[in-house]
């Protein structure tokens, strides 16, 4: 009996005497780069996505707030150049407008593409051919319920040989 008070008494200090300690993490310093990019399809529209990055653990930011402004976006090719201006679209599922840099010219196929980006003093260049054929579709199907991260979804399967290269 009397190991069992002891027992009690044990349980009841912890449970009225636990301790609590607050730790405090400083974050490291952290350096914004942009994040760059580009879509270019045939027959549409370049479009460019600029924004500046953000540390893992920060608050949660509007597209307003990472969109890189004033930016010179140019996009050359054999059919000229094409100089990109920043527009925007209302995304409903984030009830706020999402922003990016938009062309003039569209993507012609089997062409190379220079795009350059210049932000205040840094600039960014890159490569691309719109040389690659799309894949014929074999046959399509239908599921009415499949799960990914997201849960559970219905959806269109695509079948296609994927062309090499």
């Amino acid at each position: 009996m009397k190991t069992i008070i002891h027992l009690i008494l044990i349980v009841i200090s912890i449970v009225f005497y636990s301790c609590e300690k607050t730790i405090i993490i400083t974050r490291p310093a952290y350096l914004s780069r942009p994040s760059i990019q580009c879509m270019l399809e045939p027959d549409s529209l370049p479009v460019v996505y600029l924004n500046r990055t953000v540390p893992f653990f920060n608050e949660n930011q509007l597209f307003k707030d990472l969109i890189i402004r004033n930016a010179r976006i140019k996009i050359e090719s054999s059919t000229g150049t094409d100089s990109l201006k920043l527009d925007s679209v209302y995304d409903k599922s984030f009830c706020q407008y999402n922003f990016y840099y938009k062309g003039n010219i569209p993507v012609q196929l089997n062409n190379t593409y220079t795009l350059t980006v210049t932000s205040g003093a840094l600039t960014y260049t890159a490569f691309c051919q719109t040389n690659q054929l799309k894949p014929a579709i074999d046959s399509i199907n239908y599921t009415p319920e499949f799960f990914d991260l997201y849960g559970g979804h219905e959806g269109v399967i695509v079948y296609f040989k994927d062309i090499p290269t």
